[in-house]
């Protein structure tokens, strides 16, 4: 399983919520952070863990490169992967972040079982 924990700066818990094609977020995305494998197919056929890492490293590329933040990024050749702003972070960067968020949702709802559970990904917010 993917275990994902996405990181804000805020005492409200992120909901976003989209009305008249604008994107809500209640709190404010700083990062994120990964871990596993989705284990949704064999090694080099995984759909979901293969979707997971696009998103997550592209996200990571265009907050350092295409913007003005300050990100640490850290990762491993087991899976793992933390990207955190190191302070506020701009509009591209709230874009991005949102964007990014939006995307690993809506992994998680394709692939959820009969019983409406999600077995290869976790989402989970943190305060920081």
């Amino acid at each position: 399983m993917i275990n994902v924990i996405i990181y804000y700066r805020d005492k409200i818990k992120p909901e976003i919520t989209v009305s008249n094609n604008k994107i809500d977020v209640q709190g404010k995305l700083v990062g994120y952070e990964l871990e596993g494998h989705a284990g949704y197919a064999d090694h080099g056929e995984d759909l979901v863990c293969a979707s997971i890492s696009v998103l997550s490293l592209h996200t990571a590329n265009g907050l350092s490169e295409l913007t003005s933040n300050d990100v640490t990024i850290t990762q491993n050749r087991d899976g793992y992967l933390k990207v955190l702003a190191n302070g506020d972070i701009d509009d591209m960067g709230k874009v991005l972040m949102q964007s990014f968020y939006l995307s690993i949702d809506a992994i998680y709802h394709d692939y959820k079982n009969a019983d409406d559970k999600n077995e290869f990904i976790n989402i989970k917010f943190k305060e920081v």
